[in-house]
């Protein structure tokens, strides 16, 4: 299935370093806040919720690793390749080392404290090397996952053997039983920095992210930025406030909650823009197996007819008839290129462009050269979208066919109601007397507007050309 309908990307990209700044802007607020208002708590006791919380998060982190999956298999770039590893790393770290550490009854040791920093590092740093990364791309896909996910697994295994081997220092020399004795920089000076750094690392994949996501106009993208800015906020609040992942609830871990969210947001967003564009790209495909079916069909047996009409040659009875039936067969040939030219093109085409392709069509076959004065900003009722541009090809084709016209203009604007205009520089005739060929054509297209509630006007002497006029109401 063609993917040419999966492009289409979110206008607020447009301004991704913007919103990453002011999310940034919003977070320190919230963190200075939190942390300078005596009445208000930046911790709460309640370990069940601990556990719920990374679990949850690790749930939506490997929803977000599967889509990001996807994105690599689809695309083969090395950066998705890298942010899938930060965010395995990242969801290895909640169900890993919070969530069983938890369940273990592991609390404000080194080992637990230790593990959760460096593996929030290491997803930090693999990020912020995703956002960086050159457009690359991987050639062996299988092997550069399996390379890629056992590197995840030892990285998560190393630290664990160095927290077993090492002697690393907990958040507190002793742990804290209650609120009233935890305290702003409390922690011991190693870890403090590891969470400076995890900052750091975090706010660089955010406003890598967001320069990306306006380059290639990238909404998740903007989403991961808006997330490693909020995770950032979370490790600046572990570094004010320390965190050893005890019983206590602290404004970090809601902001990690809050990145976690983001995350999610982008890429439920992206799934549902995959659906829409795959939806898209189903009808398109399904309108131009309709289009060659009409062209293999119906146009090849009406051109067939309109051959095989110019080669008789009927007696003086019938040369009326037979030129009627011509007219008809050329008119119904026009009408079936007209919608396998319209089938053709691709879905939610603005207006403005229908009516310029509908016109450069027909005056392309026909050899003539066309002028277009058409206004990008005019937005007509649904009932005129089909309707205009039939007038259209229809008043075009009679311009060429019957006035032997070498230049055709349109003008097509909002002036007193919207009006369009054709106007030739073909040999013309005289609106008062009969007419025969060209006649079902004018009578269609004023049947057409009147019936729609517009006006037709027409205006043409010999030797002058024709002008067609549609107003609206």
């Amino acid at each position: 299935m063609s993917t040419e309908s999966l492009d289409v990307r979110s206008p607020i990209t447009a301004n991704a370093r913007y919103v990453v700044s002011f999310t940034a802007a919003v977070g320190l607020a919230l963190t200075l806040v939190f942390n300078a208002v005596g009445s208000l708590e930046p911790a709460y006791q309640n370990r069940s919720l601990h556990v719920a919380k990374e679990t949850a998060g690790a749930l939506v982190l490997v929803l977000v690793a599967a889509l990001l999956f996807g994105r690599f298999q689809r695309s083969g770039r090395l950066l998705d390749l890298l942010a899938l590893a930060g965010v395995v790393v990242l969801a290895g770290k909640n169900l890993v080392f919070s969530v069983l550490g938890a369940i273990l009854l592991e609390t404000s040791g080194g080992l637990t404290t230790w593990r959760t920093t460096g593996a929030g590092m290491l997803g930090a740093a693999l990020l912020a090397a995703s956002g960086l990364a050159p457009e690359r791309l991987v050639h062996d896909r299988r092997k550069a996952f399996a390379l890629t996910t056992a590197g995840c697994l030892a990285a998560l295994g190393t630290l664990i053997v160095i927290a077993d081997v090492f002697e690393l220092p907990a958040a507190f020399t002793e742990e804290p039983e209650t609120r009233s004795e935890l305290q702003y920089l409390s922690q011991n000076t190693e870890l403090l920095v590891a969470d400076v750094g995890a900052t750091v690392l975090f706010l660089i994949a955010g406003a890598a992210f967001a320069r990306r996501a306006e380059r290639e106009r990238d909404e998740f993208q903007l989403w991961l930025g808006i997330g490693c800015i909020i995770a950032a906020m979370a490790y600046l609040n572990y570094s004010l406030f320390p965190s050893a992942y005890t019983d206590f609830l602290y404004m970090g871990d809601i902001f990690r909650v809050a990145a976690v969210l983001a995350w999610g947001v982008g890429t439920i967003r992206e799934v549902a823009r995959y659906q829409a564009g795959y939806a898209r790209t189903a009808v398109l495909e399904e309108r131009r197996r309709v289009a060659r079916d009409i062209h293999d069909g119906v146009a090849q047996e009406l051109a067939f007819i309109a051959s095989q009409l110019h080669g008789l040659t009927p007696t003086k009875q019938d040369e009326e008839a037979t030129a009627q039936i011509t007219e008809s067969v050329q008119r119904a040939l026009d009408e079936s290129r007209g919608a396998i030219s319209a089938l053709g093109r691709p879905l939610h085409e603005p207006f403005h462009s229908a009516l310029a392709h509908t016109a450069e069509e027909v005056a392309g076959r026909l050899g003539a050269r066309l002028e277009l004065d058409i206004d990008r900003g005019v937005t007509v009722p649904p009932a005129w979208e089909d309707a205009l541009p039939r007038i259209l090809r229809e008043a075009v084709a009679n311009a060429v066919r019957h006035g032997g016209a070498r230049t055709v203009a349109v003008h097509f604007r909002d002036a007193d109601g919207i009006w369009l205009r054709i106007t030739d520089d073909g040999v013309g005739f005289d609106v008062t007397q009969p007419r025969s060929d060209s006649s079902f054509g004018l009578i269609g297209m004023q049947e057409r507007t009147e019936s729609l509630g517009g006006a037709f006007r027409l205006s043409s002497q010999p030797g002058l050309g024709t002008s067609v006029e549609v107003l609206l109401p």
